[in-house]
């Protein structure tokens, strides 16, 4: 779980626990009106944050679908192996990382934003020389 999912799922359940015990408080029938409310907005909660993982999931599919036709455009007869990061997160943009057969000392970083994909980054995955200076041989960027 994300360290943000949980905090909103902290902040969301302290909430109800503090309106709950609030409408001890309050005359019979708005504390039977806040109960109803309070149930509503939990169970709307559970259902986001079971159904937030498998619309993740399938942002990501498309998006690595779509590089995959990009970089069989850009770089046929190569072959990588493509991963998401680590961001669990409902974005327009969707970031994924390249790592090229030939080249297995690069990490490529793509942003795919719809149907516009760009190189945005690339660092050195492991370097076994401090000397060895390695040239990116799938350097978008400067096409």
């Amino acid at each position: 779980m994300h360290p943000t999912t949980f905090i909103s799922l902290i902040f969301i359940f302290t909430a109800a626990l503090v309106i709950g015990g609030l409408s001890f408080l309050l005359p019979e029938r708005i504390k039977k009106r806040s109960w109803l409310i309070l149930t509503f907005i939990l169970i709307l909660t559970v259902i986001f944050f079971s159904i937030r993982p498998v619309i993740i999931k399938h942002e990501t599919k498309v998006a690595t679908e779509h590089l995959e036709l990009h970089l069989k455009n850009m770089h046929p007869n190569e072959s990588w192996v493509i991963t998401d990061t680590d961001e669990y997160r409902f974005k327009n943009v969707t970031y994924l990382h390249v790592i090229f057969d030939n080249e297995p000392n690069i990490v490529y970083m793509y942003m795919i934003d719809g149907s516009q994909i760009y190189q945005i980054d690339m660092w050195l995955f492991k370097q076994t020389n401090e000397t060895d200076e390695i040239e990116p041989l799938h350097d978008e960027r400067k096409l």
